[in-house]
């Protein structure tokens, strides 16, 4: 229902494709990337709200209910913001409903996320025989309280507040004994999704899975559900609104598998096992059905069972049943569709057009799930504050640039809201954006949050939502990544720029107008919200299944192009007397089909719900002309709808590049109309998409096995088949790199004239994802000596760079250097502070540790000299600084050099020893430093006078208190201190200098 959305239109100029949704993981690595419903271990640092840390033993014996229950409750109040429950695996056994209800404060809650780790790992099971009765809940109740008799209770303050409730990644389990069941009673509004969930009755037991009878429930999205039992797997209502559901799966009910009260349904793949009617529609709600296979019945009954609903269904595969689809008993014949099994309850048309939808070819949205937590990163572990108070933009910055720098492919933002006074740029290895009850707010108008700039695949955001501020999604020019938009919850436009052409995937999303030009787009789920035109299609393929409206404008312009939309819910309540909204659906010489469109509200009255214009005639129909909700409307010419797909790829080729990267090309796919792009695909998973036929896949695993294929996708969205698979194995990592210091004491000027009997050695390793990988030599290289003494490690790189830049907050996004050194040679696997150092030299003599932190002239000296075509940094780095083992003939350290560059407003490469995925913090993967050469001992005649007497005693005492620099580490552990005091008194007074008393 309506959400209070404060908004200024602004337009976003984008055609990459977004993927959002919402994700979490705590605790041991896994396998990367992971299966769909399995999300992993959530970081301890996500803000989330851990069962297990409230009690919940999750072994099937304890009874969790009161622990569980005091996780939920610890999340109120939280006025917008979701409270994550993480469920790690297990068994959870409760006796009682888990509710959103706030005793204390007397109210139901929404925002609550019930998250597992994993679909077939985390059980929520009821106790046998503590729910025999229905009560209220029996199936006979249109609107019943179930708060008692459901598992799961999602829900809210009533009047169609249930915002960002989610159920994602477990089972629930009702038990034995348990006849009034029900397993979740759900009720969202706006966003609100149930992911990769399996519902079950061990004895069959129960009212119903997944039940929506309550007022106002949706726009909502359920996806990757299985339901075992039950008198109804789903019991969809309540009137006024639409739920759509995909990838359903319902087996063994003992009344319906789905049944439609007097809701508004759109389905997407249909798996119906049962010997009962699949679906039962009874009269006053719509049903769309696309895609599915219902079977078992019985001779005597229809698989969809229609009672007077406005009803549409194509693509499926019936066996078992008397007839496929029945309308108040009587059979309906199927449509003349190209696929020969389509249903629906009328037809219409302005102009002449077949008498069957526009059969669109329909592709999935594509996944990314990498549970391995070595690869994700925290967006706030850079500094940000997320209080909304703090400005947390050039922290975010930060923290995706880490990101993209270490091979990260996943960052994630803990709870909080994020105050940001520009946007942040996404690039390089990042795929995913998570977030964990994250919300951005913009400390400026007109903000774009996040820029897509060059990245290696296709970006998926999830869970992000806005604190009532206008931001939109923009990607840098140029860019044609997949774009994956998923339960999000937030104030902008999207705009299609009708250039950069990728690929868009849309899922549960709540905000303001779309508008897409000349674009691939797939749709399901979404509520625009807006005083503007809420869907503009402008040329290119738009599948929309399920969208809700609201307010009293045009809800769909097409110009041009292919649009098919499936199910939709249009509120035009609260018409002032005498207003006249403008017409519902236009085409202007477009080829569109509209299914079970309702607008509520206008029920039989004049106002123009559709109007067509074709080859410069217009003709148009009111609301009572085509019925409300009228189950289909087509506007098409036979020839005008492409079915023909293009044709295979062939002659694809896998190249392992190097131990974390894989190069892909293949031969062009032809079609009769033209190429609208090719998805790639990986072990099985799609990885992302682009127009050309190349494809590099980046951060990948060293020695590791890859099989790849290529499907190619024409401009009217059919698909080939894939192409036949290529492998390749990653190189095993690069052995670690030698280095050498010599010992020599340097002057710190940038003048490489006092090293010239110290050997160079070239920095030549490019970071592979960042915009340009490998750059030529004129553009950048560079080589590094090594020096060292008793205080000091001495560091002189010498640079080639055609551009010198260092105009960006951020330290490493400038043209500058890194040193990292691990003090004492762990060769861990996790970056240690004060021993392990990551040590930023900008070209303009700033230096800054890995917090962003200036390290001081005491600890370190920098000196720069620009120089034809490039510049050299030179940096002296004491020893008392870097910690660890003491500097001494062969001693050795953990070691790495790199080299950044700046060109034309961004970090555009960067060169180093050793390139691994997450090189910086994991000295593991760093060479190895060794000292070579020997320190000549301090003496005690500290001034040079000949003797040791009092004056030298004095000048040791000075060191030691700070008041004069130390020279004088007699015992050469990098301080001056009582031992070196004792040691030049113990001489004046005849003892040995290095001998303490």
């Amino acid at each position: 229902m309506s959400r209070a959305f404060y908004k200024t239109h602004l337009r976003i100029f984008t055609s990459t494709a977004l993927l959002v949704f919402c994700t979490v993981f705590s605790g041991q690595a896994q396998a990367a990337p992971g299966d769909v419903g399995d999300i992993g271990l959530i970081p301890s640092d996500a803000n989330i709200y851990n069962v297990k840390n409230y009690g919940a033993v999750g072994d099937g014996q304890h009874d969790d209910t009161a622990a569980i229950q005091a996780a939920i409750n610890a999340t109120f109040p939280h006025p917008i913001q979701p409270g994550v429950i993480y469920f790690p695996n297990g068994t959870y056994r409760i006796t009682s409903t888990l509710t959103t209800w706030d005793a204390p404060d007397n109210t139901w809650h929404a925002f609550v996320w019930f998250l597992g780790q994993s679909q077939t790992g985390t059980i929520i099971r009821l106790a046998d025989n503590v729910m025999a009765g229905a009560g209220n809940c029996a199936a006979s109740n249109s609107n019943p309280d179930c708060s008692h008799n459901s598992v799961i209770y999602l829900s809210s303050d009533g009047g169609g507040n249930g915002y960002d409730n989610y159920v994602s990644n477990l089972t629930v389990d009702t038990g034995n004994g348990n006849a009034g069941a029900v397993g979740i009673r759900w009720y969202g509004n706006n966003c609100s999704s149930i992911r990769n969930v399996t519902i079950k009755s061990e004895d069959g037991q129960g009212i119903a899975g997944l039940d929506l009878r309550y007022d106002y429930p949706g726009p909502q999205f359920a996806k990757n559900i299985t339901i075992q039992g039950f008198q109804y797997g789903v019991f969809n209502g309540w009137f006024e609104t639409t739920t759509t559901y995909e990838h359903i799966t319902l087996r063994n009910q003992t009344v319906a598998g789905f049944i439609d009260q007097t809701g508004y349904a759109s389905i997407h793949d249909l798996q119906s096992t049962n010997s009962v009617p699949a679906v039962i529609a009874q009269n006053g709600g719509a049903v769309t059905l696309v895609g599915g296979t219902l079977s078992g019945g019985s001779s005597g009954k229809a698989a969809i069972q229609d009672a007077g609903n406005s009803l549409y269904a194509r693509g499926l595969t019936v066996s078992g049943y008397g007839n496929a689809v029945t309308n108040n008993g009587s059979a309906v014949a199927p449509l003349s569709g190209p696929q020969g099994n389509e249903y629906s309850t009328g037809v219409q048309s302005l102009f002449t057009s077949p008498s069957h939808g526009l059969d669109l070819p329909i592709q999935e949205t594509p996944e990314f799930n990498d549970t391995n937590p070595n690869n994700w990163y925290n967006a706030a572990s850079n500094g940000a504050a997320h209080n909304n108070s703090n400005d947390d933009a050039n922290a975010l910055q930060a923290a995706f640039d880490a990101a993209a720098s270490q091979g990260k492919t996943t960052v994630y933002f803990p709870g909080g809201v994020y105050l940001i006074s520009h946007g942040i740029t996404v690039h390089g290895s990042v795929q995913r954006i998570i977030g964990f009850g994250a919300y951005l707010n913009s400390a400026n108008p007109g903000i774009v949050p996040f820029n897509l700039g060059s990245l290696a695949g296709q970006l998926i955001i999830e869970h992000m939502s806005d604190y009532h501020a206008p931001y939109n999604l923009s990607p840098m020019s140029g860019n044609k990544q997949t774009l994956v938009m998923k339960d999000l919850m937030w104030n902008w436009d999207y705009v299609g720029d009708g250039i950069n052409t990728g690929a868009v995937y849309i899922e549960n999303v709540a905000g303001g107008s779309f508008s897409f030009s000349n674009q691939q787009v797939w749709a399901r789920q979404i509520d625009p919200e807006t005083d503007d035109v809420h869907v503009t299609v402008n040329g290119g393929n738009v599948w929309l299944l399920g969208l809700k409206t609201e307010g009293h404008n045009t809800i769909l312009v097409a110009n041009g192009g292919n649009t098919e939309v499936l199910g939709t819910y249009n509120s035009y309540q609260n018409l002032n007397s005498g207003e006249n909204p403008p017409t519902s659906y236009i085409c202007n010489n477009c080829n569109w089909s509209l299914s079970t469109i309702l607008l509520d509200s206008l029920n039989g009255t004049g106002y123009t719900a559709i109007q067509e214009t074709r080859n410069g005639s217009t003709k148009s129909l009111t609301v009572s002309q085509v019925g409300d909700p009228f189950p289909l409307y087509t506007g098409f010419t036979g020839g005008a709808s492409d079915s023909t797909p293009p044709s295979t790829p062939t002659g694809l080729s896998a190249t392992t590049v190097s131990s974390t990267q894989i190069n892909l090309s293949w031969t062009a796919s032809t079609d009769n109309v033209g190429i609208g792009g090719y998805t790639i695909f990986r072990n099985g998973t799609q990885i992302g998409s682009t127009s050309n036929t190349t494809y590099s896949d980046t951060g990948l695993s060293a020695s590791t096995a890859y099989s790849y294929t290529v499907q190619a996708y024409d401009t009217s969205s059919n698909t080939s088949s894939q192409s036949t698979s290529a492998s390749a194995t990653t190189s095993a990592p690069p052995p670690p790199p030698t280095f050498m210091a010599t010992m020599a004491t340097k002057t710190v000027d940038g003048d490489a004239s006092d090293w010239s009997t110290i050997a160079s050695s070239p920095i030549a390793q490019p970071f592979p994802t960042l915009p340009v990988p490998a750059p030529s030599a004129s553009d950048l290289s560079g080589s590094y000596k090594l020096a060292w003494d008793a205080t000091n490690l001495y560091v002189l790189v010498q640079v080639t760079d055609d551009q010198i830049q260092t105009d960006d907050p951020t330290i490493y996004n400038n043209d500058g250097i890194e040193v990292l050194v691990d003090a004492n040679h762990s060769k861990s696997a996790t970056f240690t502070r004060g021993i392990d150092h990551q040590i930023f030299i900008s070209e303009n003599g700033t230096i800054e540790d890995e917090t962003g932190a200036v390290i001081g002239s005491s600890n370190a000296v920098v000196g720069v000299k620009t120089v034809s075509g490039g510049y050299a940094i030179e940096a002296a780095i004491k020893w008392s600084y870097l910690g660890g083992n003491a500097p001494q003939n062969s001693q050795s350290y953990g070691f790495d050099i790199a080299i950044n560059d700046r060109d034309n407003e961004t970090r555009e490469s960067e060169l180093m020893w050793v390139y691994a995925a997450s090189y910086w913090n994991t000295p593991s993967t760093w060479g190895t430093l060794t000292l070579t050469g020997t320190v000549t001992p301090l003496v005690c005649d500290i001034n040079g006078d000949g003797s040791v007497n009092a004056l030298d005693v004095q000048l040791i005492v000075n060191q030691a208190l700070g008041l004069s620099s130390c020279t004088a580490d007699i015992n050469q552990d990098h301080l001056c201190n009582i031992i070196d005091v004792q040691r030049v008194a113990n001489n004046a007074l005849g003892g040995a200098c290095l001998t303490t008393p």
